[in-house]
């Protein structure tokens, strides 16, 4: 089995929940947090969009 931070520099986590979504994003090496952010669940798949569009915005 590949070790994650050898193929990978950044890793994205996501904790969905009924009222909002949080997304944080981390070095794979060290663990070191980049970003962090939490989008409103209010509409189906609205927070969920917002989570996706947040990486490639940085």
């Amino acid at each position: 089995m590949p070790i994650v931070s050898e193929q990978y520099e950044l890793i994205i986590g996501v904790e969905a929940h009924a009222a909002d979504h949080a997304l944080w994003v981390v070095t794979a090496a060290t663990g070191a947090v980049i970003d962090q952010a939490s989008f409103p669940a209010s509409t189906p798949r609205a927070g969920s969009c917002r989570c996706m569009d947040h990486p490639s915005g940085r």
